[in-house]
């Protein structure tokens, strides 16, 4: 039996949304604060970031998770079967993460974000968390990716103080 590869993506963001706002329901006041972004990103993402221009951040739902207003980052999932191999990782070469990078930084550019959280999942492992920033370089961490992305569990991610995910005056 085959799977459908979008059906089981689309599957996952909305389980790192209903992961998200449960998480976060003390700060944000809600049950859905974190929910999946139907068009994925696809009109605002990637190369139709010109479509962002002159409109308010708040209706920029760039990324797959659309976050609340006040979140500082930006949120890419994946979901794949394989993870990269031995010698992608130790020669610092993952062309798919580097791809899902781009798309990152370039949605977390557009919506006004700090930064992004790309959230990924691999078939048998962990779910991990590839950062933007080095602002919490303190976590645990599995790797360095190209000596500017933290690679972190994503359960040692959400044990940070829920504070450090918001803007000030939160």
């Amino acid at each position: 039996m085959s799977i459908n590869s979008k059906s089981k993506g689309d599957k996952y963001e909305r389980k790192i949304a209903s992961l998200l706002s449960s998480h976060f329901k003390e700060i944000t006041g809600v049950d859905k604060a974190f929910v999946r972004n139907r068009s994925s990103g696809a009109y605002l993402g990637g190369k139709n970031k010109v479509r962002a221009d002159g409109m308010l951040d708040e209706h920029k739902d760039v990324g797959d998770i659309i976050v609340p207003s006040d979140f500082r980052f930006e949120i890419e999932c994946k979901h794949y079967s394989t993870p990269p191999s031995f010698k992608q990782i130790i020669s610092d070469n993952i062309p798919q993460w580097d791809k899902w990078i781009e798309q990152a930084e370039q949605d977390a550019e557009t919506s006004g974000r700090d930064g992004f959280l790309l959230i990924v999942k691999y078939n048998l492992v962990p779910d991990i968390v590839i950062l933007s920033t080095s602002e919490f370089s303190y976590l645990p961490r599995i790797m360095t990716y190209k000596s500017l992305y933290q690679v972190v569990k994503l359960e040692d991610l959400l044990k940070l103080n829920k504070d450090k995910f918001f803007k000030k005056g939160k």
